[in-house]
C-alpha cells in the first residue's frame, strides 16, 4: 500500500519513528497499559509513528489460547489502538493481533496500521503460517491447529 505524502499531509518528508520492544503476556490489560506507555514516550521522543511487536496484545500460555482473545477488526482492541493513535497524533502499527475467524478453531494472526486521523490505512494483513510442515524438530501441530 503506497502512502503519498499528498494522501497523508501531516507526516514530514523525514520522521521520527519508535519500534516498540516489549514483553507480552496473557495478561491483556497489562500489555495495553504497557502500549500505552510507549505511545507516551513516542510521543515525548517527536515521532510519528509507532511500530509496535507482533503478539503485542496477547501471548497465551497454550496453543489455543488465542482463540480464546481473538477479536474482530472493530472490535475493543482496534477501538483502544484508534484511541491511542489520537490521542498521541502517532500512526500506530500492530505489529500482530489474535483476530476473529469465521472458521470454527481458527484466528488470524492480523497486522493492521492505525492513522491518527482516519482509523485504519490501508487493508488488513492476515499473514500466513509458514509452519505447517513436518519437521524433525517440531513434535506436534499446534500451530496449525489454530491459525
Amino acid at each position: 500500500y503506497a502512502m503519498t505524502h499528498e494522501r497523508l499531509p501531516h507526516v514530514q518528508r523525514q520522521s521520527t519513528i519508535a519500534i516498540a520492544q516489549m514483553t507480552s503476556t496473557h495478561a491483556q490489560d497489562d500489555n495495553m497499559r504497557a502500549v500505552r506507555e510507549r505511545c507516551v514516550a513516542a510521543r515525548a521522543a517527536g515521532c510519528s509513528a509507532l511500530f509496535l511487536p507482533e503478539g503485542f496484545s496477547f501471548i497465551g500460555l497454550a496453543g489455543q489460547d488465542g482463540l480464546a482473545v481473538a477479536q474482530p477488526l472493530d472490535g475493543a482492541l482496534i477501538r483502544e489502538l484508534e484511541a491511542l493513535a489520537k490521542e498521541f497524533s502517532l500512526f500506530i502499527s500492530c505489529g500482530g493481533f489474535p483476530e476473529e475467524s469465521s472458521s470454527a478453531g481458527r484466528r488470524f494472526n492480523t497486522h493492521v496500521m492505525i492513522s491518527p486521523d482516519s482509523g485504519r490505512v490501508g487493508e488488513p494483513y492476515r499473514k500466513t503460517h509458514l509452519f505447517d510442515i513436518d519437521i524433525d524438530v517440531v513434535d506436534d501441530d499446534r500451530m496449525r491447529r489454530t491459525t
